[in-house]
């Protein structure tokens, strides 16, 4: 499903990061990261992400620079929240959010709809 493509993944959660990393890997994907602060993600932005999936909260930061940069290079990104909001980063309207817990299979889904869109 996602067979060469590069996905930046920034998630601060060890088991979760694991999970990510096991599916999108089986998928084909090549994994960025994952990145467990915005800092690093900012850091891995140099390797060309495909797509992108942020975890909305990373060490008690928002990912909104992060967010921000992905969108500045017209990257495509989904956010990912334990918390009960429609649009978590009201400054990114639009982009999908897989609410927590979701299974790994939902976020490799998600992230190959994205990239058939274009």
């Amino acid at each position: 499903m996602l067979e060469g493509a590069r996905v930046l993944v920034a998630e601060d959660d060890p088991l979760i990061a694991m999970l990510l990393d096991d599916a999108l890997t089986e998928a084909g994907a090549q994994v960025l990261g994952p990145a467990a602060s915005v800092d690093d993600g900012l850091a891995l932005l140099t390797a060309q992400p495909h797509v992108a999936l942020l975890d909305l909260n990373l060490m008690g930061e928002t990912c909104r620079r992060l967010a921000d940069a992905l969108a500045a290079r017209r990257i495509p990104f989904a956010i990912a929240s334990g918390e009960a909001v429609d649009a978590p980063l009201p400054s990114h309207s639009g982009v999908p959010t897989l609410h927590k817990p979701f299974s790994p299979d939902a976020a490799v889904a998600l992230l190959a709809q994205m990239l058939a869109r274009g």
